[in-house]
């Protein structure tokens, strides 16, 4: 990230796209050595920080556990410490993205596992866990590809489930070759982005599909097909109003019953253009370039 940030303020790099995204801090340090020849335009990812539960062997087939998990993982604290308080924490649909078709914050942030007092949220996760048969907890197995916040984070969310007697063993993976590693399901746990889609029955697509998720999304599925059965329905019907109110259910259902892939939070991304790039214009949230015509770019000498 230093080395990126060295290249930006000094304009060895003129244009920093969407991912990974640059901290409040490094934008400030960046428009402090450019000394006002940058611009910086407000932008924030079609995708959230992830973390992603393997349900095909225990103890993470559980559900008692799963939620747990959810319940003990404070969002509020991974974004102060991992993203400097930027970005929307913890919903399951992002409200600036997915408009009125995402959960009101205001009820999310009532929820158990979303609210930021973590008392009695912690007090339940030990009680679900002692009734899923492990009253002092067990070590879970991490692997995380080594690229933006994913270490970070994990490492952040490692130290809050020790609150609850889980520990954890975290395995860096290389960027790329560990996408094939992770296909191979031999960890319990894994912090990651990813693309969402641009709607939201896009956005909660890959919760439908068996081989959604890295491919292990099968085993979650058998046991939630009320989960299923809502989104087949909100994407079949041709009535936009009872679409919007099967999404919200959708997303209560995550928040609420069983989820095992959750948004932590929703990132910030801020573009960085040196002014000397004309005819540049990012799109309001992203992470990739698509639709932008970069023929009509130019760099004014």
């Amino acid at each position: 990230r230093a080395t990126q940030v060295a290249a930006m303020a000094s304009g060895r790099v003129m244009l920093k796209m969407q991912w990974p995204a640059f901290y409040p801090s490094e934008i400030k340090l960046i428009q402090e050595q450019a000394r006002g020849k940058v611009t910086i335009v407000p932008s924030y990812q079609n995708s959230p920080q992830w973390l992603t539960m393997q349900t095909g062997f225990p103890p993470m087939d559980n559900p008692k556990v799963r939620r747990a998990i959810l319940l003990a993982i404070d969002r509020w604290d991974l974004a102060e410490r991992v993203f400097e308080g930027t970005g929307e924490v913890g919903t399951q649909l992002d409200t600036r993205l997915y408009g009125d078709w995402a959960l009101p914050k205001e009820e999310v942030y009532k929820l158990p596992g979303y609210r930021k007092d973590k008392t009695a949220d912690i007090a339940e996760a030990k009680k679900l866990l002692a009734e899923a048969g492990y009253p002092s907890g067990f070590e879970l197995i991490w692997q995380v590809r080594n690229t933006a916040e994913y270490i970070p984070s994990a490492m952040v969310i490692a130290a809050q489930l020790e609150k609850i007697g889980i520990k954890s063993k975290i395995e860096s993976l290389d960027p790329s070759a560990g996408i094939q590693i992770l296909r191979q399901g031999k960890w319990h746990l894994n912090a990651q982005g990813g693309w969402t889609g641009y709607h939201a029955l896009k956005g909660l697509e890959p919760f439908s599909q068996s081989d959604g998720i890295w491919g292990l999304n099968g085993k979650w599925i058998d046991s939630n097909k009320q989960f299923v059965d809502m989104y087949n329905k909100a994407v079949t019907s041709l009535d936009e109003v009872e679409a919007k109110k099967l999404v919200w259910d959708i997303q209560r259902y995550l928040l609420t019953v069983d989820v095992a892939h959750l948004p932590l939070v929703w990132i910030d991304s801020p573009v960085v253009v040196w002014n000397q790039v004309k005819s540049y214009y990012p799109s309001v949230y992203g992470m990739n370039q698509g639709g932008l015509d970069h023929t009509i770019v130019w760099l004014d000498q």
